[in-house]
C-alpha cells in the first residue's frame, strides 16, 4: 500500500558520510542534511514525520503542541521505560515509584491526589494522560525497543483519537514489518548499579523477514535481569503470635530485583495496492522482588534499606492482540483498529502498621505481621473505525467511531498469620476465650467492574489561504459503568457485631452493585497562520474529560446502614471532571534549517476535579469530586545543529498548577492558591552530542545529557507551618548521563553512565510523616508505615549492538 508523503520544504540535499552517521546514531536529535544550492554547505535538521493528526506530516508543520522521539534516539540515550522518557519531555511528569508497580503520570500538573494514593493505581497512571500502543488505547509502561517513535501530545485529544483524554496523550508507535528488506538486530547490555552487588543483563533480538513482496514477518524477544539494590534487613522470621523470646529477623540483600520478559510477533499483508492488514501480539511479563524505597525517616535505615516485615513481590503481565486494516479509497483512507488487551497482576504488600494503628494489642507480639495479597485481572476489547479525507481542496475532515468494553476484577485479602489458633492472644484480650476463627483472614475485598464507552468524534479543517487554516472538532460519548464491590471483615464482625463463629470468609461477605450512565459532548477549535514557511503561530481551545462512575458502596443512612463499609450520600457516585485548555504557540526554523525553536503558553480551567477519599464507614478507598483548579505555564524546546559534528538540544517547562477555590475535601482541607502535588514547577533537559569520524568505516560519538526538576509537593498546598495537610516538599534534583560509543557499518559499542554522580533524590512518599513513632496500647512498637521512593543510583554499563540489513 502506498503511503502519503508529508509536505516538505524545497531544499535540494545530499547526505554526507558524517550526516549519515549522525542520523543513524541519534535519530530525531534529529539527523542532519547538507544543503547544496550554490552556497557553502549548511547543516540542516531532518524533519520528523508523525501521524498524531491522523495524516503524515512534519512536527514543524503541525499546529499543535507535540514532541516526538525516534527509536534510534531512544536507543542512543538508553531510554527504555516511561519514567526515564518523561524526564526529557517538557511538561510531562512521571512520579518514579520503581518497577514494582505503576507510577502516576501527569501533563501540565493535572493531578490533585496526594502521592501516597498511588498504591492503588493498578494498571493505570492516574487517567489524566491517555496512552496508546499503535492504534490501541491501553496503559502500559512499555519496554521501548523496536519502536519507530514515541509521540507526546499536550492538551486534550478526544476529537482525534478513539479514547478520550483529560490532559494529553502518549503514543508508542512500533515498527511495522517490512516487505522489502531482511534485517537482523541483536543487542545486549551488561551493567552494574551502585549499592547493589549483582551484575545485570538486558538483551533483545529483532528480526524482520519478507516472506513475499506482499507479506512480511517481524519478531522481537527481550529479556532483562536486574539484580536490585535495596536491602530488606528487617524481615520477620516466623510471622505470627509467638513467644517474644523466639523473635528473629532475617535480611535479604538487593531485594528489589526485576525480571522482564518481552515478545512481539507481527505479520503484515499487502492485500492489494490499496489495502494493508497488520496483525500482532505483544506480551510483557514482569516480576519484581520488592519496592524501591527506604525507611530512614521512620526507622533510621540507610538510604537504600527498606524495613518492611515481609517481601513485597509482585508480578505484572500485559498482553496486547491487535488487528489493523487500512484501505485507501482515493478520496479518503479508512482505518479499522481492533484490539484485545489483558492485564494480570499478583503480589503482596506489608500491612502490619495499618493494623497496629487500630489499637488492638498486636504490638504485644514482636513477630506479629500482616500482609495483603492482591490479585487483579483486566480484559479490554476496543474497536475503532476512522475515515480521513485525502482531497487536495481547502476542506479536510476526519470522522471516527469508537467502542470499548472493559471487564476488570480485583481481590485484596488481608492475612494475620497465626491468629486463628493464637492461645497467647487470649490473656492479653485480643481474642476472648469463646472466640473461634477458621482462618487467618482479617479483611477481604472483591471488586468487579464492567465499563462500556461508545463515542463518535471528528474534525473539519478549512484552508482559507496558503497561510491560514482553522479546525473545528467535536466528540460525543456515552458511558455505562457497572460496579460490584463487596467486603468481608470476619474478625470485626465476630468481636463487635455478634456474627457467627467458625464460618468461612464468604459468610461474612457483603456486596453491593451500582450502575452509572454518563453522556456528554466536548469541542475543539484550532487555528494557525504560517508567516514565512519557517515561522508558524497557532491558537487552540479544547475540552477534555475523565470518566465518572460509581464507588459501589451503600448509603450509611439507608437500608445498608448496618454494613461495615458504607458512605455518605455524596460518596456513592462521582461525576466526570473536565478541563478547558487554552493554548497559544509558535513553531520556528532558523539558520536555513539548522535550528528549531518551538514554544507555547497555556491556561487550563479544571472543573469538578476527581480525587481519592475514604468512605465514611470502613475507610474504603473511593473517588469523589472536589472543587475547581487551574494550571498555567510555558513550554519550550530548542534544537541546534551547530556543525556537522556538534548538536545541542534543550527543553524547559514552567507549570503553575493550583486550586482555584477552597477545597475542604482535598487532603483534609486545602485553600484557594494551594499548589497541586506531584509535578515540579520547573523542569528542564539538555543534551550535547559530538560526532567524530575516525576513518571511513568507524565513528566516535560522545553524548552528555542532564535532566533537572524543581521540588514537588506530596499533598496540595504544603505551604507554611510545619505540617499543613501532613505534606512535605521533596527537593528538586539534577541527573547527569554520559556515553562514549564507537560504531562501524554493522555494529556499535558504548560505554555509558546514568546518574553518573550517584545523586540520591527522593521521588515519592507513602503515606506521610505523621505515621512514624510508637504504636500499640503500651506505645512500644515502632511504626514504619512511612517510606520514600528514590531514583536509581549510578549505573555504569557496556552496550553492544550488531545489525544486518
Amino acid at each position: 500500500m502506498k503511503s502519503r508523503k508529508p509536505k516538505r520544504r524545497n531544499v535540494t540535499v545530499r547526505m554526507q558520510p558524517v550526516a549519515a552517521a549522525v542520523a543513524a546514531a541519534v535519530g530525531t536529535l534529529p539527523g542532519l542534511l547538507i544543503a547544496q544550492d550554490g552556497r557553502e554547505s549548511v547543516p540542516m535538521l531532518e524533519e520528523i514525520v508523525v501521524t498524531a493528526t491522523r495524516r503524515a506530516a512534519s512536527v514543524q508543520d503541525i499546529p499543535i503542541n507535540i514532541s516526538a522521539f525516534a527509536g534510534e534516539e531512544l536507543e542512543q540515550q538508553r531510554i527504555d521505560n516511561l519514567r526515564e522518557f518523561a524526564r526529557w519531555v517538557p511538561g510531562l511528569t512521571v512520579v518514579d515509584q520503581g518497577r514494582r508497580s505503576a507510577s502516576p503520570m501527569m501533563i501540565r500538573g493535572l493531578t490533585v491526589d496526594s502521592l501516597d494514593q498511588s498504591e492503588s493505581l493498578g494498571n493505570a497512571s492516574g487517567n489524566t494522560v491517555a496512552t496508546y500502543y499503535g492504534e490501541i488505547p491501553i496503559y502500559i509502561d512499555l519496554k521501548l525497543i523496536d519502536i519507530d517513535r514515541v509521540e507526546v501530545l499536550r492538551g486534550p485529544q478526544g476529537t482525534l483519537f478513539g479514547a478520550g483524554s483529560l490532559g494529553g496523550a502518549v503514543r508508542y508507535i512500533p515498527k511495522k514489518p517490512d516487505t522489502e528488506q531482511f534485517t537482523f538486530d541483536i543487542h545486549g547490555r551488561v551493567y552494574a548499579i551502585e549499592h547493589g552487588d549483582g551484575t545485570n543483563f538486558d538483551g533483545d533480538l529483532v528480526i524482520n523477514a519478507p516472506i513475499s513482496d506482499k507479506l512480511a514477518f517481524r519478531g522481537l524477544i527481550s529479556y532483562q535481569d536486574d539484580g536490585g539494590f535495596i536491602d530488606y534487613n528487617y524481615l520477620v522470621d516466623n510471622p505470627g503470635f509467638t513467644d517474644p523470646e523466639a523473635f528473629l529477623l532475617q535480611s535479604k540483600e538487593d531485594a528489589n530485583t526485576f525480571e522482564q520478559k518481552t515478545a512481539r510477533l507481527a505479520l503484515l499483508w499487502d492485500v492489494t495496492d490499496n489495502v494493508e492488514a497488520t496483525v500482532s501480539y505483544y506480551v510483557q511479563d514482569e516480576d519484581s522482588g520488592g519496592r524501591q524505597i527506604n525507611h530512614q525517616d521512620s526507622l533510621g535505615t540507610g538510604k537504600y534499606v527498606a524495613a518492611h516485615r515481609v517481601l513485597e513481590h509482585n508480578n505484572r503481565k500485559n498482553q496486547i492482540f491487535n488487528l489493523d486494516i487500512i484501505a485507501d479509497f482515493g478520496f479518503a483512507e479508512l482505518t479499522s483498529a481492533t484490539g484485545y488487551t489483558r492485564y494480570e497482576q499478583n503480589g503482596q504488600r506489608d500491612q502490619t502498621d495499618l493494623l497496629l494503628l487500630f489499637g488492638y494489642p498486636y504490638s504485644d507480639f514482636p513477630e506479629f505481621t500482616a500482609f495483603t495479597a492482591n490479585v487483579e485481572d483486566n480484559k479490554i476489547f476496543t474497536q475503532e473505525f476512522r475515515l480521513v479525507s485525502q482531497g487536495g481542496g481547502p476542506w479536510n475532515w476526519i470522522g471516527g467511531f469508537f467502542y470499548s468494553d472493559s471487564d476488570a476484577s480485583l481481590t485484596a485479602t488481608e492475612f494475620t498469620p497465626g491468629i486463628s489458633d493464637c492461645n497467647p492472644c487470649r490473656p492479653v484480650g485480643l481474642l476472648p476465650p469463646s472466640i473461634t476463627l477458621t482462618d487467618d483472614v482479617e479483611f477481604f475485598r472483591a471488586r468487579q467492574q464492567d465499563f462500556k464507552e461508545l463515542a463518535i468524534y471528528g474534525e473539519v479543517d478549512y484552508q482559507f489561504t496558503d497561510q491560514w487554516q482553522a479546525t473545528l472538532g467535536a466528540r460525543y460519548f456515552d458511558i455505562e459503568d457497572t460496579l460490584n464491590q463487596g467486603f468481608a471483615t470476619p474478625l470485626a464482625d465476630i468481636l463487635f457485631g455478634g456474627a457467627p463463629q467458625g464460618q468461612p470468609v464468604s459468610s461474612y461477605f457483603n456486596s453491593t452493585s451500582f450502575t452509572a450512565d454518563i453522556d456528554d459532548t466536548i469541542f475543539k477549535f484550532n487555528t494557525s497562520y504560517d508567516f514565512t514557511g519557517d515561522l508558524m503561530a497557532y491558537f487552540t481551545i479544547s475540552e477534555g474529560f475523565r470518566n465518572g462512575g460509581s464507588n459501589a458502596i451503600e448509603d450509611c443512612a439507608g437500608a445498608g446502614g448496618g454494613n461495615f463499609v458504607c458512605g455518605t450520600a455524596d460518596q456513592l457516585t462521582y461525576d466526570p471532571d473536565t478541563i478547558i485548555n487554552y493554548e497559544l504557540g509558535l513553531k520556528s526554523s532558523w539558520l536555513d534549517g539548522a535550528m528549531t525553536f518551538n514554544g507555547s503558553l497555556f491556561y487550563i480551567d479544571w472543573k469538578e476535579i476527581q480525587l481519592s477519599d475514604r468512605s465514611a464507614g470502613g475507610g474504603s478507598p473511593i473517588t469523589v469530586n472536589g472543587n475547581d483548579a487551574e494550571s498555567k505555564g510555558v513550554e519550550a524546546s530548542f534544537n541546534w545543529l551547530i556543525t556537522d559534528k556538534w548538536q545541542v538540544r534543550a527543553g524547559y517547562s514552567y507549570t503553575n498548577a493550583e486550586l482555584a477555590e477552597d477545597a475542604p475535601l482535598v487532603a483534609f482541607g486545602s485553600f484557594k492558591g494551594d499548589r497541586l502535588p506531584g509535578s515540579p514547577e520547573h523542569q528542564g533537559s539538555l543534551l550535547i552530542s559530538f560526532l567524530q569520524p575516525l576513518r571511513s568505516d568507524l565513528d566516535l560519538m560522545i553524548d552528555y545529557g542532564l535532566t533537572t526538576q524543581s521540588d514537588i509537593y506530596t499533598t496540595p498546598g504544603v505551604g507554611s507551618g510545619c505540617c499543613r495537610n501532613d505534606g512535605e516538599a521533596l527537593p528538586g534534583f539534577t541527573l547527569h548521563n554520559a556515553s562514549v560509543s564507537l560504531s562501524g557499518d554493522r555494529w556499535s559499542a558504548m560505554l555509558y553512565a546514568n546518574n553518573m554522580f550517584d545523586k540520591y533524590a527522593e521521588t515519592g512518599v507513602r503515606p506521610d510523616s505523621t505515621l512514624t513513632g510508637s504504636a500499640g496500647p503500651t506505645q512500644d512498637f515502632t511504626l514504619r508505615r512511612y517510606f520514600k521512593y528514590m531514583v536509581t543510583p549510578r549505573t555504569i554499563g557496556l552496550d553492544f549492538r550488531y545489525k544486518i540489513n
